[in-house]
């Protein structure tokens, strides 16, 4: 256990500091502002794996098999991102793809942990936010229409009768719910968090770059000026 945490505390490390800067390719290092949304794609990228490895480790102990197998496969996703960024440089495709993903994914527990009367549902309410923060307003909107689409499904199957199994030992069924709705709120924290850390880190950089420019500037004033 005690080897868990320690990796989990270094994944939280990597996701929040600057273990992503060997995956940013040399065309996205000209402009600072791609620059600090490739760290943000790669540090959530990060968290993702992370929470999705806890998470299905968790399922896998209850024997919640179909959904361990469905967060595992996301994760996996997730942590295959930074790389694919090193390859690519398109943001544009790692944003949508978490979104993709994220959507997909939770859908699916929402299938095998009771429709709108489980957890998974819920979770959607982070893809909107998530797509703002890597890809903007228009993103967002475009995504928040997929996840108020996906939820009116489920609704609508309710309604007709449907009814979506628990596919886990019933005696379970409390914890899985806590875990699912309690995981929601560091998640989103983590997710500001490495926000605010990407922001801070591009704002410094910003500054450094101006005090030096500054300095150049004072140089070629007194250079003038001895010439003179």
């Amino acid at each position: 256990m005690s080897g868990l945490m320690q990796w989990l505390q270094k994944l939280a490390d990597a996701a929040l500091t600057g273990s992503s800067e060997r995956f940013i390719p040399d065309a996205l290092k000209h402009d600072p502002e791609l620059q600090r949304l490739a760290r943000l794609h790669i540090r959530f990228g990060w968290l993702g794996l992370g929470f999705g490895l806890v998470y299905a480790l968790f399922y896998g102990a209850v024997g919640h098999y179909h959904g361990a197998s469905m967060i595992l496969a996301c994760s996996l996703v997730f942590g295959l991102v930074p790389w694919l960024i090193q390859k690519t440089g398109q943001l544009w495709v790692t944003g949508n793809l978490f979104s993709l993903v994220l959507v997909v994914g939770f859908a699916g527990l929402a299938t095998v942990e009771g429709g709108l009367t489980g957890h998974a549902v819920g979770w959607l309410a982070s893809v909107p936010l998530m797509t703002m923060l890597l890809l903007g307003i228009r993103p967002a909107l475009g995504w928040t229409a997929v996840c108020v689409l996906v939820v009116a499904a489920f609704a609508l199957a309710h309604a007709a009768g449907h009814h979506f199994p628990r596919t886990y030992p019933p005696e379970w069924e409390t914890l899985i719910d806590a875990a699912g709705y309690v995981g929601l709120a560091p998640f989103l924290a983590f997710l500001g968090s490495i926000f605010e850390k990407t922001r801070s880190q591009a704002q410094g950089q910003l500054q450094a770059a101006l005090e030096k420019l500054s300095l150049a500037n004072e140089r070629l004033e007194r250079l003038n000026k001895d010439k003179d």
